[in-house]
């Protein structure tokens, strides 16, 4: 593991500063030994979940668990070890404890927090501020234009990120689309397959020459460009009545296949009326390695950062 000073943005490795691994995870800004002479920072912590077993940070002010299993699964084993628990163990306990808590779950707007003493209100707001930095804390002060403020952009936010969504899920599709496309390209002809190297012997046996004809043509590597197109570019696309039709499967996947060595395949992407697909050998196609994967990978994390808790609040926001 390594990890990254928030000064000189240098990256070093755990083991060569003497920082366990576990002991990384809890960092909330590190400063570097070359650093702490000449800034005042030094490196600071942040508190670990009560969980035993669980080695992530906790979630100030909120929460003393890094989140609201690891709560429950130190609370289920309290209560497993006591008379109320029964004799099916913690495990059962916390499976009964979440199977309520989700029965019971309902949408919130925000956090609402009740005290009489004006100093401690403000230090709680203070430090739920600090690990909250878009969440805004309205008392009973604000004024209904500054809660409606706060609304409207949280609602544009939302929009934004609704968007975003729809543009990645059109992008899954159409990266499918391609992916299956790939084994219904034409084969590849025997001048593309032909490779420039030292020939091992003058004569090749019967059954060496049999084996060569008969062997199956290398599949292509069917790299489509609208897959590094900007999002502009690829919406454009996609809202054409053409590219809904591909999109729907009432249409074939268009393209222009482009041949090893061709210079057609460096066209513009702003081309959109002859998007290309490589036609390169899959496995000698290192432009383009093992894209299907590499390409649905990113994407999918994408998507979850996009569904994520801290993005899904967005999306939750009501309209009242």
């Amino acid at each position: 593991m390594m990890i990254a000073c928030d000064h000189c943005d240098e990256w070093y490795h755990t083991s060569c500063v003497g920082m366990a691994e576990a002991d990384a995870l809890l960092i909330d800004l590190y400063v570097c030994a070359a650093c702490e002479a000449k800034v005042p920072e030094r490196t600071t912590w942040k508190p670990k979940c009560l969980n035993a077993t669980c080695e992530q940070a906790a979630m100030p002010p909120l929460s003393r668990y890094c989140s609201q299993a690891c709560g429950i699964l130190t609370a289920a084993a309290r209560i497993a070890r006591s008379k109320a628990g029964g004799k099916n163990g913690s495990r059962a306990t916390a499976e009964r404890l979440l199977g309520r808590i989700a029965k019971a779950a309902r949408r919130t707007d925000g956090v609402c927090v009740w005290s009489v003493d004006a100093q401690a209100a403000e230090e709680w707001t203070r430090r739920f501020r600090s690990t909250n930095d878009a969440a805004p804390v309205f008392g009973g002060d604000s004024t209904a234009e500054e809660v409606g403020s706060h609304r409207a952009r949280l609602q544009r936010q939302r929009a934004a990120l609704d968007t975003r969504l729809a543009r990645l899920d059109t992008r899954l599709a159409f990266l499918r689309l391609a992916g299956e496309r790939v084994a219904k390209l034409p084969p590849l002809a025997l001048d593309e397959t032909v490779v420039s190297r030292a020939p091992k012997s003058k004569k090749k046996s019967s059954s060496a020459a049999q084996d060569e004809s008969t062997k199956a043509a290398p599949q292509r590597c069917g790299y489509d460009e609208r897959l590094h197109w900007d999002d502009d570019v690829f919406a454009r696309w996609a809202a054409s009545s053409d590219a809904q039709a591909m999109l729907q499967g009432s249409a074939e996947l268009d393209g222009h296949l482009v041949s090893p060595g061709d210079d057609a395949e460096d066209e513009d992407a702003d081309a959109v009326d002859a998007p290309t697909v490589c036609g390169a050998a899959k496995r000698k196609c290192r432009k383009h390695g093992d894209w299907l994967t590499v390409r649905d990978a990113d994407m999918q994390v994408e998507r979850e950062i996009l569904v994520s808790p801290s993005c899904l609040a967005l999306r939750l926001v009501r309209h009242s």
